[in-house]
Order: C-alpha cells, then sequence, then structure tokens
C-alpha cells in the first residue's frame, strides 16, 4: 500500500491519506449481525494484521523524514561554515577584505545572515572552536582560557562581518555604481536588527530560567521548613495561609525579574501591579496588520504578558520635507487602524523614544529612534471605581489643615497692625479677627482660579483628573493644590496646555489682584488705612517682580528703610500669596506643573535632569542651614511628589515654537517672582 500522511505537532497525531487499498474487499465484510464467532475473531486479525503494517510503514516513514531533516540541517551547517571560511579563514581580519569577498562572490543579504547566523550559534555555545589553526590554542592554556579567547575571536568576526556590510552599503549606494540585485543597500542595518534581536531573546529565556530557579528554591524552601517543623520541632506545618503569602510573593518576584529593560520607568508601575494581558493574537495582529498598513517600518518587536514594544523608523512620503509633525500623522493613522480592527478596546498604544538607547553605546544615533510600545487597554492611573475612604480621609485633613494654616497667614499680615494687636492683646477682642477674612478669601479664589482653569483645559484636552490635594505651608498659607492625573495625555502638547493653565491663570490674577490692592491703598483714607495689614518692607522686597510692581505704582514705598512696616489693602496680600505659589509650582521638577511642563516641552530625558537640578537646588538650603520657604517645599517634593509622572501617548512629537515660548516665559516669570529685588534677602 502506498499512503501518504500528515504529521500535526500540536495534537501528535498522524493523518492518513490512502491511495491503495489492501487486498482486504470492503465489500466482503459482513454486518455484525450476521457474523460468527469465527469470522469476527478471522476480521479482527486482518484488521490487526493491517494496522500493524499501516505502523509499521509510518515508522518507517518517520526515520525517513528525520534523516531527510537531519542531512538538510548538516548540510545547511557545512554551507555556514563553508561561508564562513570563505570570508574569515586565510585572510587578514579586517572589513575591508570582508566586503572585498563578499562584493567578488556577489553575495546575497539572505548569504550574509546566515554567516551571522552560524557565528552567533557558536558562540553562545562556547565550548568548540572554528579551526584549531585560526585558534593556535597550546597544552599550557586552560580550558577556560581557550573559551576566552574563542569568544574574542567571534566577537571580532561579527564586527568585521558588520563593518564589511557598512562598507559594502556605502560603495553600492553611489550613483556611480551598479549594485548587485540581490543586495539591498541596507544590509548592515539588517544584520544590526538579526543581531539585537538574538540578544533579547537570550536575555528574556535567561530571565525565565533565573524565574524558573528562584521559584523552584522558594517552594523547595517551604517544603525544607515544614518538614524541619514537623520532625525536628514537633510543631504543625505551615498553614495555608502563610503558603499563599509566599507563593503570591514568589509570583510578584518572577514578575518583576521578567520586566525587560524596555519598559520605561513611567509606565513601570503600572506593569508591575496588574494581572491584564496582552494576547499574542493581538499582537500579531499589530505587526502583520497595523503597522504594515502604516508608515511605521517594524525591524523588530518584542512581548512579555503585559506589554509589547515594536522597534522601526518612520518613513516619510514621497517628496514630504516637513518630519516634525511626522510622527504625530503617523501615530494617528496607526490609532485609526486599530479602532477600525477593533483592537484600541484591548489595547492602547504609545509612541515613544527608545527606552533602550544610551548615549554611549549606540554613538552612531545622534538622539534614540521612535518605538511604539503596547499595553492592555485596562492598565493606566485611574484608581479602582470603589471609594478609597482612607484616601478621602487624607484629602478632607489636608483642606482643614490648609484652610488652618491659610488663615493663621491672614492674621500674621496684621501683626504690625497697631489696633489689631491692641485688640487682640490689651481688649481681648477677639471680634477684630473678622479683618482678616478678606486675606483669607482671596487666597482661596486664587486658588480657586488655578484649579478652575486645569480643570476647563483637561476637559477640552480629553484628559481625566482626580479630586486635588491641598498642600498646607505655616510660610504662605498653602503651596496650592496637587492635581493627579486619572489618565494619559493624546500628545505633549495636551500636557503643555494643562499643566499651564492652572499656575498662569492664577499668576495673571495674582498680579490683576496686587495691582489693584496697591491702587486702593493709594486712594484709601488715613482712618481706612489704619485697618489695613502691615507688613516690613523687606518682605515686599523679597520678590523681584513684586519690587517692580510697587516701584511703577507707588515708587515712594521703595525708597523706605527695610525694617519699615508698609499697609497695604488685603487683596494685596491674597495676590502676593498665589503668585508664590503659583512660581513654585512652575519650577520644572517632578509631578507638580512646571516638571509636566517642562517635560512636556524639552522632553522626558531634559525634563528628568532639570528636576535633579531644581530639587538639589531647594536641598541645598537645608545645607545652608536656612528654614525658609524654599526648604519646606523641596521637602514636600521630596517626599510626596517623587514618583515620575504617567507619560504621555505620544512623546516623539515635539511642541510647537509658540507652546514652547509661551513655557519659556513662564518659567522666566516664576524666577522674577522668586528672585529678591537687589539689595534684599531673597523670600527662598
Amino acid at each position: 500500500m502506498h499512503a501518504r500522511y500528515r504529521q500535526d505537532a500540536r495534537s501528535n497525531t498522524i493523518l492518513f491519506e490512502s491511495t491503495k487499498c489492501t487486498e482486504v474487499n470492503s465489500s466482503q465484510l459482513l454486518p455484525p449481525s450476521k457474523l460468527t464467532l469465527n469470522q469476527a475473531v478471522e476480521e479482527a486479525e486482518v484488521l490487526r494484521q493491517r494496522a500493524r503494517g499501516l505502523l509499521e510503514e509510518v515508522e518507517t516513514m518517520e526515520a525517513a523524514l528525520k534523516e531527510s531533516r537531519s542531512r538538510k540541517a548538516n548540510k545547511k551547517i557545512s554551507e555556514k561554515m563553508h561561508m564562513v571560511d570563505k570570508l574569515f579563514l586565510n585572510r587578514p581580519l579586517t572589513p575591508e577584505a570582508v566586503a572585498r569577498v563578499m562584493r567578488e562572490e556577489r553575495w546575497s543579504a539572505d548569504q550574509a545572515c546566515l554567516v551571522l547566523d552560524a557565528l552567533y550559534d557558536r558562540l553562545t555555545q562556547g565550548s568548540s572552536t572554528l579551526s584549531p589553526a585560526e585558534l593556535k590554542i597550546g597544552d599550557h592554556q586552560t580550558r577556560e582560557g581557550a573559551n576566552h579567547t574563542e569568544v574574542l575571536i567571534l566577537e571580532s568576526y561579527i564586527d568585521c562581518l558588520i563593518r564589511g556590510a557598512e562598507n559594502l552599503d556605502q560603495a553600492w549606494s553611489s550613483p556611480s555604481e551598479s549594485r548587485h540585485p540581490r543586495w539591498s543597500g541596507r544590509v548592515a542595518s539588517t544584520l544590526k536588527s538579526q543581531l539585537n534581536e538574538r540578544y533579547r531573546r537570550d536575555a528574556e529565556n535567561f530571565q525565565l530560567r533565573v524565574a524558573a530557579g528562584a521559584n523552584d528554591a522558594v517552594l523547595n524552601a517551604n517544603e525544607t521548613v515544614q518538614e524541619y517543623m514537623r520532625r525536628t520541632l514537633g510543631l504543625p506545618s505551615l498553614t495555608e495561609e502563610m503558603l499563599g503569602k509566599s507563593r503570591n510573593l514568589t509570583h510578584v518576584m518572577n514578575r518583576i525579574s521578567l520586566i525587560p529593560v524596555w519598559i520605561p520607568s513611567s509606565l513601570l508601575q503600572f506593569v508591575t501591579r496588574t494581572r491584564a494581558r496582552i494576547s499574542p493574537a493581538d499582537v500579531k495582529a499589530i505587526k502583520n496588520e497595523v503597522l504594515v498598513e502604516s508608515r511605521f517600518f517594524c525591524t523588530s518587536f518584542d512581548s512579555i504578558p503585559s506589554a509589547a514594544i515594536f522597534r522601526g523608523n518612520l518613513r516619510p512620503p514621497v517628496g514630504h520635507t516637513e518630519t516634525r509633525n511626522l510622527p504625530a500623522e503617523c501615530f494617528r493613522a496607526i490609532q485609526q487602524k486599530m479602532d477600525e480592527r477593533g483592537l484600541s478596546e484591548r489595547v492602547q498604544l504609545f509612541l515613544m523614544p527608545d527606552p533602550e538607547w544610551r548615549p554611549t553605546r549606540d554613538v552612531r544615533d545622534s538622539k534614540p529612534k521612535p518605538v511604539i510600545l503596547a499595553i492592555p487597554q485596562d492598565i493606566g492611573p485611574s484608581r479602582p471605581e470603589s471609594v478609597d475612604w482612607r484616601r478621602f480621609a487624607l484629602k478632607c485633613f489636608a483642606v482643614g489643615l490648609s484652610a488652618l494654616t491659610t488663615y493663621t497667614y491672614s492674621v500674621s499680615c496684621f501683626a504690625l497692625n497697631p489696633f489689631f494687636f491692641e485688640s487682640i492683646v490689651s481688649r481681648n477682642d477677639v471680634s477684630v479677627l473678622r479683618v482678616c477674612l478678606p486675606v483669607f478669601v482671596g487666597v482661596v479664589a486664587v486658588q480657586l482660579v488655578h484649579e478652575l482653569a486645569h480643570y476647563f483645559v483637561a476637559k477640552q484636552r480629553d484628559i481625566k483628573i482626580g479630586l486635588p490635594t491641598t498642600v498646607p505651608s505655616t510660610q504662605l498659607g498653602t503651596f496650592g493644590c496637587v492635581t493627579p492625573l486619572k489618565s494619559f495625555p493624546t500628545t505633549r502638547e495636551a500636557l503643555l496646555d494643562f499643566s499651564l493653565s492652572g499656575p498662569v491663570a492664577a499668576i495673571l490674577m495674582s498680579i490683576i489682584m496686587m495691582s489693584l490692592g496697591i491702587s486702593a491703598t493709594l486712594n484709601a483714607s488715613a482712618a481706612t488705612i489704619s485697618t489695613f495689614p502691615t507688613v516690613p518692607l523687606t518682605m515686599l522686597k523679597s520678590s523681584l517682580l513684586t519690587g517692580i510692581l510697587l516701584s511703577v505704582l507707588a515708587p515712594k514705598v521703595m525708597m523706605m528703610p527695610l525694617p519699615q512696616p508698609i499697609p497695604l489693602h488685603p487683596i494685596f496680600f491674597a495676590g502676593f500669596v498665589g503668585l508664590i505659589s503659583s512660581a513654585l509650582n512652575l519650577l520644572p521638577i517632578v509631578r507638580i506643573d512646571g516638571g509636566r511642563a517642562c517635560t512636556a516641552a524639552l522632553g522626558g530625558r531634559v525634563g528628568a535632569f532639570a528636576s535633579i537640578g531644581t530639587a538639589m537646588f531647594l536641598l541645598s538650603f537645608l545645607a545652608s542651614g536656612s528654614s525658609g520657604l524654599g526648604l519646606a517645599f523641596g521637602l514636600f517634593v521630596g517626599i510626596f511628589q517623587r514618583r515620575p509622572e504617567v507619560p504621555v501617548r505620544d512623546e516623539v512629537t515635539e511642541v510647537g515654537r509658540f507652546r514652547l515660548g509661551a513655557w519659556v516665559v513662564s518659567v522666566g516669570i516664576a524666577a522674577f517672582s522668586l528672585m529678591p529685588f537687589p539689595g534684599c534677602s531673597g523670600i527662598l
């Protein structure tokens, strides 16, 4: 009988298609009801013989197939080694020599990739040599020394192969040269991508082995401890609850050990605490359906159960010279294709610079290449829908404490007023505390404008935000509010608009309030001025912007001595608090408005360096022995705002010049607000 069969690797079954049956005629087989016992036995024996014949034929064909595959594999290995010997054996180890051989032999890109595979396979084995004549290892050397020597030689071979391909790419890219049709012109980049993919795959396998070993070690330790407690100490075994906690700890350790380096730190906090997963089918659909039809040319990809990364290059359209908006247009088209295929319901994408780029290592790339990162749609900064009563109680406590410190600040503004001081100290008249309410209400109004500006811009830019948390301050009454983000902003422009909206609106309102306060003071009567808050001139000159405003509207005040008490309208002091607190929030540091704006305007890397520099500047007041405003704000930021901010969906597209200029102006206003007037100490 001649039979053809097909083996399914998953079910491990063999399907037969017979072209010619055996001599057993099916018409001779009688129905089971009419068979006698002898006929049934004979029929069973015929079927058994038939099955034995089929099994023998299958075994024979399996052996022939294995032998054929082995011959093909050995032939492929011998071809690879023959190409390796042709390139490197008995030749100077230089890229020029390698390029000359590939040019003379008219190699194709596939042949270069085969050589790279052969070299990398030998490199990972680490125990065999290419050629004893090439290695020339004497008997006096140890086995470890021989292996180390071979690794160095193989690495030099790989480097020469890639650099030789680069030389050939450059030589055949010139108009005067007629390029070989089988040489694509980008063979060197293909070899680099293939080598990086092999490196990443081996690193992931190593992490899997480490995690499996850690898991086995923890489980073996649990069993050993239980056995020791039961036999030696006579104590009961570990409870199921304790074992459950140990298994959970093992699960967390395994998940952390499997997190690759291409997960950015801004997303690490979300990826490690979630159990959401991306299905392999979705990853395959993104690579083979979505990205293939886009301007993003994917060269390699990598994935873990909770994330996937796609590396590649952005390809501009033919005749397209403007590249600033290319990432935004490409990412917008990719998002549209995700929506059309229904993948956006399960997966969300991020366009960001390559997290694995290092300036000292990737010297050929002046800046990181864009990559696309995919995570499950369920991952995000939003909290669960159930109310967290502890967090809610903490917010309420912060609001109450901020109200108390703000009212305390308003009372301190009247400390140098003779009428107020005499009423409190001499007459014990606490009803005079009502005159402090305008300052208190003005400070609250400025902060309300700050948060309303955030709210309206967030609604316009489709950014979800949480309830703000007020921050108390013993010097100013309040440092403002912390508004958490509950979703990933779409672009850097959206994040910049949201970040600048609150402080800029509060600063504009504060300047208007201070100007109105100075004008109201100049036009008030002596009796009315006697009821105004009074502060020394040194406090007013602690801010350069406040000093400039006073120099323009009330120049005579600036000529008085620094200890001189100056009465001003209550609305001025409310604006002064709003100005200083908004200027502090515009400092480029971590998760406050200024840190978000700096990251959006200049990028994540520059924003990180700016945050570190600003934090060190604020904490330097601790070394100087100062106990002023800068130290208090620096401690607040260092303790409560040290975590990285959530990333935006498109981190590659830069902001426009207008928004960049607006951010520079806002930073300048903040600097003028916090710098001291010449001849006076600063507020920080």
